[in-house]
């Protein structure tokens, strides 16, 4: 029985799974990359940043950050409060499909290295948790096995 090596295979897959578990958790739970899978175009932003009455949101507006009270519910909102988040909506939702469709008029590779290139930004803070813990596990194995061969007698 080769206890090196089936203590390997299990560290194998142990760490695939360790991997793709935290790596699939980091990139669903990683909100930038979520937020929006394209970028979004400044004539698409001068367009439709707007409020109803057609002055151009600020750059907190733009960030979502608009003034009404974000721990009430709809139905707590105020009538003014309650138009200004509905016509907030509206606008990123317009803004969304201009840009979108922007996008799409763009060659696929370009479109690709984008999304690539998006969310590894935002993944590289939690590559140490994902690739650290294995490694540090096979390390201790790799050590372990070396301490055990020391006691085994000369042949």
């Amino acid at each position: 029985m080769n206890w090196a090596r089936g203590f390997f295979r299990a560290w194998l897959v142990a760490a695939t799974l360790w991997v793709g578990l935290f790596g699939w958790s980091a990139f669903t739970n990683n909100t930038w990359s979520g937020w929006r899978s394209y970028p979004v175009a400044d004539d698409c932003l001068d367009r439709y940043a707007k409020w109803p009455d057609g002055k151009p949101w600020d750059e907190w507006d733009r960030a979502g950050l608009i003034d009404y009270n974000l721990t009430l519910s709809e139905s707590e909102l105020s009538l003014e409060d309650l138009q200004k988040k509905r016509s907030h909506d509206v606008a990123w939702a317009k803004i969304g499909a201009c840009s979108a469709t922007k996008e799409d008029a763009k060659p696929i590779m370009q479109r690709v290295s984008y999304l690539i290139s998006n969310d590894w930004s935002g993944l590289k803070g939690s590559i140490a948790i994902i690739l650290l813990p294995p490694l540090a596990l096979l390390i201790a194995g790799c050590v372990f096995n070396w301490i055990i061969k020391g006691f085994r007698a000369n042949a």
